[in-house]
């Protein structure tokens, strides 16, 4: 039984290799079909005589055709046209004006990434300055914050150990105004004191002024705010000592200050 149905297995694949043996003989079978071909072409015999019969029928064909001379023109005309583009190297074909201005005006994708690119790094790099420059402004007030904290402590702490201690009064210039102050310094030092009481308040846009004065020169000693209460206070830092200067005085003027004074003193104090 086992053999009958061997026998009718290789009989089928027999006959479907068959179907082959046309284009194999004409050499238009593909890799994977001419190995099975050749693989099960032992076990079928009478494949055999049909690959000799369709293999001679291809041969036939190709040489039935009578042979035929070329013209004798045409060997020249060849020649010609492979010397013609040997010497002529290809020309692009040139583009007119009209493609050039679109290729220009419009961006391909690389282009659009690089530009994309480089306003994203110019936006960088102009934030990173900003923002350096604000560090660099903080840091630069923060140290004259801390200078003149450092000033001021000194200057308490001398006025408070101070045995020689001198004192000016600056009283209204005014009538019925009840603004005064007082500076307070120490001999022959160029640090003083102001202490104020009572002055009348300034709008934001207007500071009070300590003018320290001698003969007719008028030189700042300094800028100033009160509290709702008019009381204040400023650490002088004189160009030179307190006592080289005549008298004292106080005048409103335009943040932030002026190079001499602008309005009638509030207070005005001469020395002793």
């Amino acid at each position: 039984m086992e053999d009958r149905d061997s026998r009718n297995a290789a009989q089928t694949d027999c006959e479907e290799l068959r179907t082959l043996i046309p284009a194999y003989a004409m050499g238009a079978t593909d890799p994977e079909e001419e190995a099975v071909l050749k693989a099960k072409l032992a076990h079928c015999p009478e494949l055999a005589e049909d690959l000799a019969s369709y293999s001679a029928l291809a041969e036939a064909m190709l040489y039935s055709a009578p042979m035929a001379e070329a013209p004798l023109h045409l060997e020249d005309r060849l020649r010609l046209a492979l010397e013609d583009g040997q010497r002529q190297p290809s020309r692009p074909v040139q583009e007119g004006w009209l493609e050039t201005l679109r290729r220009w005006l419009t961006p391909s994708t690389r282009q659009l990434n690089v530009l994309a690119y480089a306003a994203a790094l110019l936006v960088l790099v102009i934030t990173n300055l900003y923002w350096g420059r604000q560090v660099g402004q903080l840091k630069s007030d923060q140290a004259q914050i801390l200078a003149r904290l450092e000033t001021q402590t000194s200057a308490m702490v001398v006025m408070m150990t101070a045995e020689n201690l001198q004192r000016v009064e600056l009283p209204p210039v005014q009538e019925n105004s009840a603004a005064h102050a007082e500076i307070a310094w120490v001999p022959d030092k160029q640090i003083a004191v102001l202490y104020t009481q009572a002055f009348p308040p300034l709008s934001p846009d207007m500071v009070y002024q300590l003018w320290l004065i001698r003969g007719e020169d008028r030189i700042s000693g300094g800028l100033f705010r009160v509290d709702p209460h008019g009381s204040g206070v400023l650490v002088i830092e004189a160009p030179e000592p307190i006592d080289h200067f005549d008298a004292f005085g106080i005048t409103p003027e335009p943040a932030p200050g002026s190079a001499g004074p602008t309005a009638p003193p509030i207070v005005r104090g001469r020395m002793s």
